[in-house]
């Protein structure tokens, strides 16, 4: 177990990087940075700009941190926690899959949703959900999402809730 901090902007060009291991995280800190596509237990990506990250698999917690925009070009699962920072946005492109059992927002940090994203635990937090108009949320819990605000109104999006009720 341990932290791996990357500060360049290229991805690692190592032919094999092996984060899967239970408490290993890889933090990529750099402006603008290139993850290298490979699964991970941990991983923080804690740069600015608009990073350009196709993993997709993280088995423990996924961070988003710094400012600007990540978009997904990958559908993607987290196995743990996905927590968007505050001043960064996180965007689920159309064309993907974004499952996470729990989702927090903090401060002015933002997930938008254009593809589909599963949510089994909690979606919570102060910043902003926002679904758009070809998103589809689904929530898999019983409890209602905190997440303040929670937005859902684009003509088109498409909120369902798999949970039985309590």
């Amino acid at each position: 177990t341990g932290t791996l901090n990357i500060g360049f902007a290229t991805a690692p060009t190592i032919t094999t990087l092996t984060a899967t291991a239970s408490g290993n995280t890889v933090n990529y800190t750099a402006l603008g940075f290139n993850c290298k596509v490979t699964s991970y237990h941990h991983l923080i990506l804690s740069g600015g700009s608009s990073p350009t990250c196709s993993v997709t698999s993280v088995a423990g917690d996924l961070t988003v941190n710094g400012t600007g925009l990540l978009t997904t070009t990958s559908s993607i699962t987290v196995g743990g926690t996905t927590t968007v920072g505050n001043g960064r946005t996180l965007s689920n492109g159309s064309a993907f899959t974004f499952i996470s059992p729990t989702i927090t927002a903090i401060g002015t940090g933002q997930f938008t949703n254009s593809g589909i994203v599963t949510v089994s635990t909690s979606l919570d937090g102060s910043g902003l959900f926002s679904n758009g108009a070809t998103g589809t949320l689904n929530i898999g819990f019983a409890s209602a999402p905190t997440i303040t605000p929670l937005t859902a109104t684009a003509s088109g999006n498409i909120v369902n809730y798999t949970a039985a009720a309590p």
